[in-house]
């Protein structure tokens, strides 16, 4: 056997075999997409972001609150989800904080076990495979943090020593600066 001839058949065999293993764990693409949060200035409803979300050609879509819905019937987040279905667009829901004592708590949508029932309906009629929420914290742990957190180490922390003060505050100090 030639040496020429062994490489050509062993690199195309490798290949075949790379592809063949390739399509047998075939794993799905990740999903990418934004929230209605990020661009909650625009004051979107759920319909008008899903165009958005479409012409940006996005795969997914969080719903990170109740608010952004038009209706929480069952017709409407049904034609929601078939709208998703037909951009390709895989729609997650979620809702605000669930914690009654969170300084931030809302109970626009009801105490917290409602709200979560609410979630869980609307995730549950858009297909989602989750029902995002967060506990959120209370105005003492905030003040408690302000104060004796990041401010207080701030104040403390040491100042630049004489072989960082002259060096851009951007550059790895493990690392010669790039030229």
């Amino acid at each position: 056997m030639q040496r020429r001839h062994f490489i050509k058949t062993t690199a195309a065999t490798i290949a075949a075999s790379a592809v063949a293993s390739a399509q047998e764990n075939k794993k799905p693409a990740p999903l990418f997409g934004f929230d209605n949060f990020s661009i909650r200035a625009l004051g979107w409803k759920a319909g008008k972001l899903l165009d958005y979300a479409a012409k940006q050609k996005v795969t997914a879509m969080l719903f990170s609150n109740l608010d952004v819905y038009e209706s929480h019937d069952d017709a409407y987040l049904k034609d929601l989800s078939q709208k998703a279905q037909d951009f390709g667009i895989k729609i997650y829901a979620g809702t605000g904080g669930i914690c009654p004592t969170a300084h931030r708590f809302s109970d626009k949508w009801g105490d917290a076990p409602t709200m979560l029932s609410l979630t869980l309906k609307i995730a549950n009629k858009l297909g989602s495979p989750v029902a995002r929420c967060y506990q959120g914290f209370s105005e003492r742990q905030t003040l408690t943090r302000w104060h004796t957190g990041t401010k207080r180490r701030h104040a403390q922390s040491p100042r630049r020593s004489e072989t960082t003060r002259n060096r851009p505050r951007g550059e790895n100090r493990h690392r010669e600066p790039r030229r």
